[in-house]
Formats: C-alpha cells, structure tokens, sequence
C-alpha cells in the first residue's frame, strides 16, 4: 500500500524549501518549529551570521541532545557502541567548527 505524501513549504534562514513526507501536515509543522526554535537559539547564543554554519551548530545541537537521551534511555543496552561512535564523531565535529569559527 503506498503512503501519501504531504508537502510544507517553509522558509528557514531566508531560504525557501518544500519538505515531502509521508508524515502528516502537522507533525512535519512540530518538526520545523522545533528546528526553528533550535536555529534561533544559536543565534541568540553566538556571534554566527552565516546562515549554513548556524544551521550546522543547530544540527549538532539536536544530534548532541539525541545522542544523550538515547544514553540515558539505553543505558547498559546499547549494540555494537553505535551510539558511543556517533558521539565520538559528533564531538570531533563540534571541535572543527569551533576551531573553523574562532
């Protein structure tokens, strides 16, 4: 059985973007407040005017609050250190974009 697919059409950081998913409407609404709010916290908490690198630090700021709470709901069960790699690879991010920022 094939899934409808809902469109959003959103302007994030000034750029216009049409999202397709089989989510509905209203989830895909959660979904970009929520990143939205994330942008905009960078914003107020840095000196950062690019739009591409607030968008990164809000990605590695969602990805960060992931990784934790996946810790904290899996803690003693995680398979194969899955999370505790994306972690490693997500903190080595942070640090370049520090260091590519400063």
């Amino acid at each position: 059985m094939k899934q409808d697919k809902h469109q959003l059409k959103v302007t994030i950081l000034g750029v216009p973007l049409t999202i397709q998913s089989g989510e509905d409407s209203h989830y895909l609404n959660k979904i970009v407040n929520y990143f939205i709010c994330k942008l905009k916290e960078v914003e107020r908490d840095t000196t950062l005017n690019d739009p591409l690198k607030i968008s990164m630090m809000a990605g590695l700021n969602i990805a960060d609050e992931l990784l934790k709470e996946k810790r904290r709901r899996f803690a003693g069960q995680e398979t194969a250190g899955e999370p505790e790699e994306i972690e490693e690879i997500t903190e080595r991010l942070i640090e370049k974009i520090d260091k590519s920022l400063h």
